[in-house]
């Protein structure tokens, strides 16, 4: 119940007023005050009461409210529905800042925010902070209300407002900043707006130019508002969003519309958030986040697909993407060698920050569809990092990266001699060593799978042979793979993946640098 105005509980509860008098402001009388009027026994506010908004009986709707007198979907006026109801949460303490926070006992509300005293001119009164200079119920002082037909003017009960101000519905307002009656009575601002002094309008501080940010703040010549800041207008494709400038086909942040955030490790492209489809790309739209793990889809469409992988952006310019990574421990068949997996398909347990002792791959099929660029990296015992973790780093250019399939290139194996399906032509690439290694000169590679094998098979790899038949070479650089042994005599530990069967995982020469030789430790096949 409120005691304020109800007459069978009139400023507490059981007090009853005597018949025929009504209760206004906690008080009984023969008149309502304090702005208010009496509709039927009640003294109610015709500009917030849902069953008498703006006249008595004047019922709003069940899925309206009563604004500054007015039934509405919203609250207007510089007040905010709260459970229904219209507050002011510059003063409710009950609502005080925004709804349901509720000052603690003792304090006030004052421009939105709980306190021990009031502030901006205004009085505590109950517990509410007021205008005592224009509120009805407290004219002057509290507890002053004024008799039904007058109002409350600079302070004191009179006929009519002075100063400048209005009246309007019984209260004394002023129309050049009132949001509920701005530029004249029942003109209210729509909510999220404000009563500019500049002519009694409308104004949202938040995109207005003459009052950006806050009433009266002007931007300069040739600026515009935005998110209360004034800024230089953008220039295409760049868009405002949060008073910046941005790309919203590329911003992560506001991808195809302000506010449109990416989910982590994701990019923006063409206005919608995906997976990268290499770490080139990644670094082409200027969303790198530094050479470390990220996660890319080279097959594009269906997110599921995505790959954690490890992206170098530094090396070379950056933009390596790391596809398969090995280990040899000794030559020859050993239990601490463990060779290059299939980059047709993948195998392994691809773990791009737990490399070390072992080998894993991914499927690059797709990947060097839209590369230009392998990259090995030799030597060292590497568990992550990029290129230069390793001791050399090599690179050279793909031929036709359009006929790159990554099948079983094994001299005994049934790609050999199979056209175009199969490894492709022996042809010249130029190699530049890029750590450890001055090299710079022309090696041989097998066109449709980017590697090197031997008459017996052994070895078979990736990377680039020193003998224009591809066959039969003791210089790289080249990594050992699964593929050794395929149509051959099997030995050591042997796999079978893709289309390799009996690959020996275990057999190795070492890797092989730009010059004869054979070491071992770790290696890592990069594309870009």
């Amino acid at each position: 119940m409120d005691t304020g105005f109800d007459p069978a509980h009139c400023g507490s509860c059981g007090n009853a007023c005597p018949k025929g008098q009504v209760c206004s402001l906690g008080k009984c009388g023969a008149d309502c005050s304090g702005g208010t009027t009496k509709c039927g026994t009640k003294c109610v506010d015709l500009g917030s009461s849902l069953a008498n908004c703006g006249g008595c009986g004047k019922a709003c709707p069940p899925s309206q409210v009563c604004s500054a007198g007015t039934c509405s979907p919203k609250c207007v006026g510089g007040t905010v529905n709260c459970g229904g109801k219209c507050v002011d949460t510059q003063l409710d303490p009950a609502n005080c800042g925004l709804c349901g926070k509720a000052c603690p006992q003792g304090q006030v509300c004052s421009a939105g925010a709980c306190a021990l005293q009031c502030t901006g001119g205004t009085t505590n009164c109950g517990g509410k902070c007021v205008d005592a200079q224009l509120d009805p119920a407290n004219c002057g002082s509290c507890g002053k209300p004024c008799p039904q037909g007058q109002v409350c003017s600079a302070g004191a009960c009179a006929l009519q407002c002075t100063g400048g101000t209005v009246n309007c519905s019984g209260k004394c307002v002023d129309a050049q900043l009132d949001p509920a009656n701005c530029g004249g009575c029942g003109k209210a601002c729509a909510q999220g707006l404000v009563c500019s002094a500049g002519g009694g309008k409308c104004v949202d501080t938040q995109l207005d130019p003459a009052n950006c940010g806050l009433c009266g703040k002007a931007c300069g010549q040739g600026q515009q508002c935005s998110a209360g800041a004034c800024i230089v207008p953008c220039l295409a494709p760049k868009t405002v969003c949060t008073g910046k400038c941005v790309d919203t086909s590329t911003d992560p942040s506001n991808c195809g519309k302000c506010g449109n955030a990416c989910p982590q490790n994701q990019i923006c492209n063409a206005g919608a958030c995906l997976y990268s489809a290499s770490c080139k790309q990644i670094l082409d739209l200027g969303q790198s986040k530094g050479t470390g793990v990220y996660q890319i889809d080279p097959t594009g469409g269906d997110p599921a697909d995505a790959v954690t992988t490890y992206c170098d952006m530094v090396t070379d310019g950056g933009g390596w993407t790391l596809v398969g990574y090995s280990y040899c421990g000794a030559q020859g068949t050993s239990n601490l060698n463990f060779n290059m997996r299939s980059l047709r398909c993948g195998g392994g347990a691809f773990m791009p920050e737990l490399r070390g002792q072992s080998s894993a791959s991914i499927d690059a099929s797709a990947l060097v569809k839209v590369s230009t660029q392998m990259g090995l990296s030799l030597g060292g015992v590497v568990v992550t990092g990029g290129m230069t973790a390793y001791n050399y780093v090599y690179r050279f250019a793909i031929p036709d990266p359009s006929k790159v399939h990554f099948k079983s290139h094994s001299y005994k194996g049934p790609n050999w001699n199979a056209g175009d399906d199969g490894v492709g032509p022996c042809v010249p690439v130029m190699v530049q060593g890029l750590k450890s290694d001055n090299f710079v000169g022309q090696r041989y590679t097998l066109q449709n799978v980017l590697g090197a094998s031997s008459t017996s098979s052994f070895p078979t790899g990736y990377g680039v042979a020193n003998t224009a038949d591809c066959v039969n070479h003791n210089a790289g650089p080249f990594v050992p793979s699964i593929h050794s042994g395929h149509g051959g005599t099997p030995t050591g530990q042997l796999v079978s993946e893709c289309d390799v069967v009996n690959g020996s995982l275990t057999w190795s020469p070492g890797h092989m640098l730009s010059m004869p030789s054979g070491i071992a430790g770790s290696a890592a096949i990069w594309l870009r």
